[in-house]
């Protein structure tokens, strides 16, 4: 009986170390705030631009939530999606994706078919990222757990963007 309970907690700690391990690695800094700040996209550069939609992120539950703006800006052939007022809950490996699914609710909803526009890039502030051509069959916005699968936020646009 000893040596079980020894057992259990030598394979408690490992598992408490091996979460510590894999959550440092894996959130985003509080440095990223400040790294992101210079990657925004200024007044000046958003001069050429016209807003063509918005849409607000939204709260999963009482620990994966979202506020702020996805903004979709157009200038000629070229399209941006910006974050704007923007804050999401810290967590490992998030990503921001489009989805063509609409009604994306719950933890672990499916997304259907989606595209990935990379590395959430800061918890926190307005960021920018590149749409590709084909953005309007995407109606939404999804910030997504790639390491544990998990939703922490979405932003659905209510009509089809220009």
């Amino acid at each position: 009986m000893k040596k079980f309970l020894i057992f259990l907690i030598i394979l408690f700690l490992a598992m408490i170390g091996t979460g510590l391990f894999f959550y440092s690695n894996f959130t985003i800094e509080p440095t990223d705030i400040i790294q992101q700040a210079a990657e925004s996209m200024t007044a000046e550069q958003l001069a050429g631009y016209t807003q063509a939609s918005t849409a607000t992120f939204t709260m999963i539950d009482l620990v994966h939530q979202g506020r702020g703006e996805a903004a979709v800006y157009a200038h000629g052939d070229q399209a941006i999606l910006r974050f704007e007022n923007f804050s999401v809950t810290n967590g490992p490996d998030l990503f921001v994706y489009l989805s063509k699914e609409k009604n994306i609710q719950g933890l672990r909803p499916n997304l259907g078919e989606f595209i990935s526009l990379g590395r959430l890039k800061s918890t926190a502030g307005e960021q920018t990222y590149v749409l590709p051509e084909d953005y309007q069959e995407y109606p939404s916005v999804v910030v997504w757990c790639r390491a544990f699968g998990v939703l922490f936020s979405v932003a659905e646009f209510s009509q089809p963007t220009p």
